[in-house]
């Protein structure tokens, strides 16, 4: 087991100035930090967690947004950000928020579009009580990271998925995770 955060811009100031935030980087194992939402926003901190966190394991996500966008356009533009950072960290798609009242089909549909593009299959954030509702995405073969917020002794239900990749086990003080395996398979995830 692996233990790390996801975090976003959101986070900027808890991360970087505060003693807490300096502890919690140290002390991780990972990071996946928000890449994208949408057809055209890029996370304002994207390329300062590289340098903040240097030497860990890394992640990179999107935020879905079908309310506004079709998902090949969603996942290009989370493709094109990334870059040359395809392959160095494993990818997800959030699956939260305006997104639960969509079919998850988008949802398959953008994970297809980013496994046809660069030959790494992404992860689905989702949370517990929707896992059931993902049942489209269980033919790709994509691994499940999962939030249920607890004191990290009560594991999330994964529905028809064998086991999770990633647990999101706490919100406070910052997401936290923990990744269900070692560190070549981190790496396995993100090479494909």
């Amino acid at each position: 087991m692996l233990y790390g955060i996801d975090i976003s811009h959101h986070n900027y100031d808890m991360l970087t100035k505060t003693m807490l935030g300096q502890a919690i980087r140290q002390k991780t194992d990972f990071y996946i930090a928000k890449a994208t939402e949408g057809r055209t926003y890029k996370d304002e901190c994207l390329e300062l967690w590289a340098n903040l966190m240097p030497g860990r394991l890394k992640g990179w996500y999107h935020y879905a947004r079908p309310e506004n966008n079709k998902p090949e356009d969603e996942a290009e533009h989370f493709i094109t950000t990334l870059g040359s950072r395809i392959g160095t960290g494993i990818m997800a798609l959030d699956w939260e928020g305006e997104a639960l009242h969509y079919d998850a089909e988008w949802a398959a549909e953008w994970s297809e579009y980013v496994y046809l593009q660069t030959g790494i299959k992404p992860l689905i954030y989702v949370q517990e009580s929707e896992v059931k509702n993902m049942g489209a995405l269980l033919d790709l073969d994509l691994g499940l990271w999962v939030a249920k917020w607890s004191d990290g002794t009560e594991t999330p239900s994964t529905g028809k998925w064998p086991y999770y990749a990633l647990w999101q086990y706490r919100s406070t003080p910052l997401d936290m995770d923990v990744f269900n395996g070692n560190e070549g398979q981190w790496v396995k995830y993100s090479q494909g």
